[in-house]
């Protein structure tokens, strides 16, 4: 049944109903222009190990594997009384961008990627896009909700990141 009770497909079953995947699927597309150098905010998204002390609904983070240009990073998020944990593969591409895909956690799928666009004297521009479907009906619309809202303050926190590390200073 579709968690909508409006939707006209609430009957029919709910794997059938639009509606349905609005609650599952969750795309995020969130960028900044920051008066920083691409190579400083780069290294402040590859720092996987210190989200833990400046994003405040992420309770564990660290680096499972690394080389030259991948790492495997586990990440603990707590909201809303809400704790998972998943684990992604990122792909280096230094200065550029950053991509990462899902290995393991609660959701059917995540993906995602951060971009880093030089803008001269002018500092850099900043993009994150994330893509991710939860997989279960009642408890996938909570998380969804919980997760979309965490993702939706990560530009926001890595750029007051940026201003604690380098204070203007490009």
């Amino acid at each position: 049944m579709c968690p909508d009770v409006s939707c006209q497909n609430r009957r029919s079953g709910w794997r059938s109903c639009p509606v349905y995947y609005e609650f599952l699927l969750s795309e995020i597309n969130r960028s900044a222009l920051l008066p920083y150098a691409v190579e400083q905010i780069y290294e402040i998204v590859r720092d996987v190990p210190s989200y833990s002390s400046f994003l405040p609904w992420c309770e564990s983070s660290r680096i499972l594997s690394a080389d030259s240009d991948s790492m495997v990073a586990e990440l603990t998020v707590v909201m809303s009384g809400i704790q998972k944990s998943f684990t992604t593969r990122n792909s280096l591409f230094p200065t550029e961008r950053i991509e990462l895909e899902l290995v393991s956690g609660p959701f059917k799928s995540l993906s995602g990627s951060w971009y880093f666009r030089t803008l001269g004297s002018e500092g850099c521009r900043v993009e994150m896009q994330l893509s991710f479907e939860v997989d279960s009906r009642i408890a996938g619309a909570m998380l969804s909700k919980v997760f979309e809202r965490a993702a939706n303050t990560l530009v926001d926190a890595f750029s007051n990141r940026a201003d604690e590390l380098y204070g203007g200073n490009a």
